[in-house]
């Protein structure tokens, strides 16, 4: 079920730093949001469940609120991450946000697919909390890019 996420400016002045992550697994979007807390404790993850919640969300979401990142599982009920891709690809407020796949599907046929939709990367889910905080760390550099 999506929640209404309330977009506040917790620090006027200061943009605050926003991923949306879209996941159906309730453990991989906790591992994910602890180890984006770890790497950098000002920025927040957006958390929904599936394709349809992340559109819903972006189409919902102020202008100046926008994510500096988003991240889509590959395989989400409704739509899954090359769908929803492929959908905000045809929308230019999208065109500048950072957007990342990772799935525990090494397909290269999902690969491809989410590359030609406009991914920047597509990440394998890390196996380890080393290489969680690597992903984590690349995402995070590419949401300061976007700023």
């Amino acid at each position: 079920m999506y929640l209404a996420v309330e977009f506040l400016d917790m620090n006027p002045g200061q943009k605050q730093k926003v991923i949306l992550v879209a996941d159906d697994d309730s453990e991989d979007q906790e591992l994910l949001e602890e180890a984006i807390f770890e790497v950098d404790p000002d920025t927040i993850a957006d958390m929904v469940w599936n394709g349809k919640e992340a559109l819903d969300y972006l189409e919902n979401c102020p202008g100046d609120k926008l994510p500096c990142a988003i991240i889509l599982d590959y395989s989400m009920p409704i739509l899954n991450g090359a769908e929803v891709l492929a959908i905000i690809g045809k929308n230019p407020r999208f065109s500048a946000i950072p957007k990342f796949i990772w799935s525990t599907s090494s397909t290269r046929i999902h690969i491809q697919e989410c590359m030609d939709n406009g991914a920047v990367k597509y990440f394998v889910k890390p196996d380890s909390p080393g290489k969680l905080r690597a992903v984590v760390e690349e995402i995070l550099a590419a949401c300061g890019n976007h700023d």
